[in-house]
């Protein structure tokens, strides 16, 4: 009770402060209530005068007279005003919370940085300017137009919406930039000062992004590739000229790789070209057709050895690749056979050759193997078995539509590569070579 008294008095207080009368007045005894229990003194018998401001409140708080229910007056005329004051705190209120909600509950425009002094709180927070661009845009819009009403108009926004945004950008900085008046607006000093900077500020986000615009439309810049070999020089090495003889701003640096292909791509590589899927990666992945596979022999080695009628005698054959072979017949059943290699090596071309040289079996891409001129020398072994598909995969950084270089280089492999334009083809008859882009 006594907490809620001194309350209610702090409220007088700062109402009388204000000039404002109060809605209801204590009535203040002629005599000292003492025996009541009250803590009201006479002047005689106050004590003291108080020595700091603090002490002045605690002082006023403790010598209050008592203030009951029946003791107070109506002040009609204070109800008015308290009425008055009522709605203004409302819509203040209101306006804040439109703010808490755009912006959060400390607004837009000012944050505070810890002082350098290791967090010491005897330096005062530094405030930063943190200006909305569209409350920016709008103020230019008023200060050209004149008018709330106008500038909504071609911003099609309610004219509130636009009294607002520019009340804000002042309450930002702190400075009034517009007179009103009932005719309409009219810039102040610092209002016509700003407008030049914010014009011109606005031009420089405007020409950077027509320059973006132009960028999409013509790509420049380098292109870091890292590709297998095989690759590289069976399909890169091919198209790179038409490629930039279309695009001629851009560049192409090109890293290979043979020795593993398990190697994960590094940060400072734009497009980096996998044979197999990934094991797990960050970035974002466009796949391409699939290349079919199929088992070969030379003719001098099935007259020698002969051929294996099914997949588990492989074990009993030399054969020439690496890891674990997989094999799918018709009915989609997966088998893997582990053979002991005589020559392990990831290179398809390498291997091709070793094949040709009557060293043992291997799994060869089709549209390799079916080349007139190899195709003649070698045996299809167990046809009715097909090995998994070389799934050929781009990695890339983010999406391509933020890189319009990236998007224009894999949209114009994706329209060679799996295709009758592939140069990988040659003379080979084009159809069963390639799968569907998923087909694993």
């Amino acid at each position: 009770m006594r907490k809620t008294q001194g309350l209610r008095y702090a409220l007088y207080d700062l109402l009388g402060d204000l000039g404002i009368p109060a809605l209801f007045k204590p009535r203040i005894p002629s005599q000292p209530n003492l025996s009541q229990g009250g803590n009201f003194l006479s002047p005689q018998s106050r004590g003291p005068p108080p020595q700091s401001p603090c002490q002045a409140y605690c002082f006023r708080l403790d010598h209050r007279p008592s203030c009951t229910k029946e003791s107070r007056q109506l002040d009609l005329p204070g109800v008015v005003v308290h009425c008055q004051i009522l709605l203004v705190l409302g819509y203040a209120i209101l306006l804040s919370w439109d703010e808490v909600l755009q912006y959060g509950s400390r607004g837009p425009w000012v944050r505070e940085f810890a002082s350098p002094n290791n967090g010491s709180s005897r330096n005062p927070p530094v405030k930063v300017l943190m200006l909305d661009l569209n409350d920016v845009r709008v103020f230019t819009v008023v200060a050209r137009k004149g008018t709330f009403s106008a500038a909504g108009r071609e911003l099609r926004l309610p004219t509130s919406t636009i009294a607002r945004a520019t009340t804000r950008l002042e309450k930002h900085l702190e400075v009034l930039l517009l007179r009103r008046s009932p005719k309409g607006v009219s810039l102040t000093d610092a209002g016509t000062e700003f407008l030049v900077s914010c014009n011109q500020a606005l031009r420089t986000i405007r020409i950077g992004s027509e320059t973006l615009q132009e960028r999409r439309v013509n790509p420049r810049g380098l292109i870091r590739v890292c590709s297998p070999i095989v690759l590289a020089n069976g399909l890169l090495v091919q198209i790179l000229p038409d490629f930039l003889h279309k695009f001629p701003e851009i560049r192409i640096a090109i890293e290979t790789y043979t020795d593993d292909f398990e190697r994960e791509p590094r940060d400072d590589v734009d497009v980096f070209f996998k044979i197999v899927p990934p094991r797990d990666s960050v970035r974002r992945m466009r796949k391409f057709p699939s290349t079919l596979r199929g088992l070969f022999a030379s003719r001098e080695y099935v007259q020698r050895v002969g051929k294996p009628d099914r997949p588990g005698e492989l074990l009993a054959h030399a054969c020439i690749g690496a890891e674990t072979w997989q094999l799918t017949n018709g009915s989609s059943q997966v088998t893997e056979v582990a053979p002991t290699f005589r020559v392990t090596t990831c290179d398809p071309v390498v291997m091709c050759d070793l094949v040709l040289r009557g060293l043992g079996i291997a799994i060869l891409p089709l549209y390799m193997a079916r080349q007139p001129a190899i195709f003649r020398r070698l045996v299809p072994l167990l046809p009715q078995w097909h090995p998994r598909p070389a799934i050929i995969s781009a990695l890339y950084f983010g999406p391509a539509a933020l890189a319009p270089k990236i998007k224009v280089f894999l949209d114009f492999v994706g329209e060679i590569l799996g295709t009758d334009r592939d140069p990988r083809v040659r003379d080979a008859p084009f159809e069963g070579l390639f799968g569907k882009p998923d087909e694993a």
